[in-house]
């Protein structure tokens, strides 16, 4: 006792996490026999709340029951001396902001091989996130990857020279998701063709010891 008030003020004061300090104290009539207490509380009432994590704990915090999956606590309680109880709650957080991309935000002369890479996770011990990747050239990206566990993902041989576009939208095991900030690249200039055309040719004999050496060149890219 009283249950009613406890309940009444869980219902009413909803929040992120929330603690109670709940104290038995038994009086009997010799004013020293000990006796069998037994707590007792609705799991399905608990798991109504916005809470994901119920904790019945002693004075220190120490687990005692999971009160989403038992619904009753016994332990043996002295005469007169109060004993402690907290009631341990926590809410579900989102995942955290995706974060630390790789290739970094505004990078340029990125190889076309790159692998994309990204740091994440979630504030709720416990919890699991899976990742939706959006990439491509548009500055609204496609989603090329649902619900990996991975923290990165390989786009595949990319076009030299162009601006890649990318975001990571994180998702908790309950549903919370965490959008992260749309991520833009550079791939690299495509290299040089590769000299060809040797004069003289290769491997020719009797060159004019005056010869001059001259070769096919140039770049894929123009003006480069």
């Amino acid at each position: 006792a009283p249950y009613n008030m406890l309940w009444m003020d869980y219902r009413h004061y909803p929040g992120v996490s929330k603690t109670w300090n709940v104290f038995v104290q038994w009086f009997p009539s010799d004013y020293s026999s000990p006796t069998t207490v037994t707590l007792n509380w609705s799991s399905s009432k608990i798991n109504t709340t916005e809470y994901i994590s119920v904790l019945l704990c002693n004075g220190t915090g120490a687990t005692l029951r999971n009160m989403l999956t038992h619904n009753s606590y016994t332990f043996t309680c002295p005469a007169l001396v109060p004993q402690l109880f907290k009631i341990i709650c926590q809410a579900n957080l989102p995942p955290n902001l995706p974060n630390t991309p790789s290739p970094t935000n505004g990078s340029t002369g990125v190889n076309v091989t790159t692998l994309l890479s990204w740091a994440g996770g979630d504030p709720n011990s416990g919890d699991t996130v899976t990742y939706d990747v959006y990439f491509g050239t548009s500055t609204t990206p496609p989603k090329v990857s649902s619900n990996q566990s991975s923290l990165s993902y390989n786009p595949g041989t990319l076009a030299y020279n162009t601006v890649y576009h990318w975001k990571i939208v994180a998702w908790d095991n309950h549903g919370a998701k965490t959008t992260g900030p749309l991520w833009l690249f550079t791939t690299k200039d495509r290299p040089p063709y590769v000299p060809s055309s040797p004069s003289p040719a290769n491997g020719a004999t009797n060159v004019n010891i005056n010869a001059d050496l001259s070769w096919t060149g140039g770049d894929p890219d123009s003006g480069d």
